[in-house]
């Protein structure tokens, strides 16, 4: 009887990698990929409501993460069913896929709704979260970058795709300096100033997806 091997380190086991410690794949195709590019893709964008209704800088957002995008645009809006009025009105400003995050408890609650949003940006695999600049997103921006140990940037403005890296401009008091993002996904807090004029298709579809949320921090 030949000897076992243990931890999977031999060439033999299922999903071994040798005992180089290489990544393998069938001749001929590793040249074909790069195990290290990063497969991110789209924007997640929180929607802040009060009773329902979406904060003033809400369009002026969802159309900026439309214009920065060729990927989908994803967004999440927490409350309950006073929101479902709204669910035209995200759709024909860009949004694909709501996730509408449901909780008997409808009061702000920071770090689960942090690690919610950090929940759908996992599932979506999203490259970019975007958040207003009012002091619920700036907080939930700034708990979701510690959460995914990733890049921030407040009060940003003049956000653009070049070469599949986010750049911006970052808004200070004696001026503008440029921001470029290496790590993804990039948090973003946009700039009430400077967004884009609206953009509203009354014919988009879009899919919503009722998610509940835990509470527990």
């Amino acid at each position: 009887m030949s000897e076992g091997c243990s931890g999977g380190s031999c060439s033999t086991c299922p999903g071994g990698s040798g005992s180089d410690g290489e990544d393998r794949l069938p001749p001929g195709m590793l040249e074909h990929y790069d195990l290290n590019t990063d497969t991110r893709k789209g924007i997640l964008v929180f929607i802040q409501t009060e009773d329902g209704v979406p904060d003033a800088s809400t369009a002026g957002i969802l159309t900026l993460a439309r214009n920065i995008s060729d990927d989908r645009v994803f967004a999440t809006a927490f409350g309950g069913v006073e929101i479902k009025e709204r669910f035209k009105e995200i759709f024909a400003l860009g949004v694909d896929t709501l996730y509408h995050m449901r909780n008997r408890d409808r009061g702000y609650r920071p770090l689960p709704w942090a690690s919610a949003i950090m929940e759908v940006a996992e599932r979506v695999n999203a490259a970019v979260l975007l958040f207003p600049d009012t002091r619920a997103g700036e907080e939930l921006a700034s708990l979701c970058a510690a959460k995914a140990d990733a890049g921030i940037c407040v009060r940003c403005m003049d956000l653009r795709m070049e070469n599949g890296t986010m750049a911006a401009k970052k808004d200070l008091d004696t001026g503008t300096i440029g921001v470029r993002f290496v790590s993804r996904p990039a948090v973003i807090v946009a700039s009430s100033t400077g967004l884009p004029a609206p953009v509203s298709d009354p014919g988009r579809k879009g899919t919503v997806i009722n998610r509940p949320y835990s509470l527990e921090e």
